[in-house]
């Protein structure tokens, strides 16, 4: 937009009409918010949202996923004036762009909460993750939604070195069962991780391969 100096974009996805949903963030300098934008198949712009931290906390839209109804879900990370940086994800109208709901996550205690990537099942539920940050340890954190915003499980999984996780993508199956790709104590030397979740958030199970 207008006379901000940085425009990020971090995200896409598609409907099944060809219209293109494309979230990042807008970075005034002073402060930083999600900025959505829906596309319609041949480019024309239909709508634009900016969703802001107060003041001059720091938000980033980091994933966007349309799910099979048409209904536009958005994650990323939030600060406001009671937490650190918190999981936030707001489910959007297709059509008009207006919020339907949104809904926080944060850790206990107050880590560094940042969520990275968002999948949606056959039945669009919606499983954020990312990595919730503590000095120099971090683990990730898992939740499930579901598409009424009401959270079901959280799940986390911490390195047996105790450093820092990190996840790289999330994909779910047609039976609901969701699988994680990443990265086991990530600062110590680090070994590729892949966990799966069956959709009640039961680990099925959790793989840690070391390369080094």
């Amino acid at each position: 937009p207008t006379g901000y100096s940085y425009v990020y974009i971090h995200d896409m996805d598609i409907d099944a009409s060809g219209s293109m949903y494309i979230t990042g963030s807008r970075d005034s300098n002073t402060s930083k918010s999600y900025l959505t934008i829906k596309l319609n198949s041949t480019g024309v712009q239909q709508w634009l949202k900016i969703f802001k931290s107060p003041g001059t906390f720091q938000s980033s839209a980091k994933c966007v996923r349309v799910g099979k109804s048409g209904n536009v879900y958005v994650t990323g990370d939030y600060r406001d004036l009671v937490t650190s940086s918190d999981y936030k994800t707001i489910k959007y109208n297709p059509t008009t762009g207006d919020t339907i709901w949104t809904r926080k996550y944060n850790a206990s205690p107050d880590y560094i909460d940042l969520a990275d990537k968002m999948a949606l099942d056959e039945n669009e539920n919606i499983y954020v993750t990312g990595v919730s940050h503590s000095g120099g340890q971090g683990n990730i954190r898992t939740v499930k939604y579901d598409s009424s915003g009401v959270q079901q499980w959280m799940n986390m999984y911490n390195g047996p070195g105790g450093y820092v996780d990190l996840v790289k993508d999330i994909v779910c199956d047609n039976s609901g069962n969701v699988y994680l790709a990443g990265a086991s104590d990530y600062s110590y030397f680090g070994s590729y991780l892949t966990i799966k979740y069956n959709t009640n958030g039961v680990v099925q199970y959790t793989k840690v391969v070391d390369l080094a």
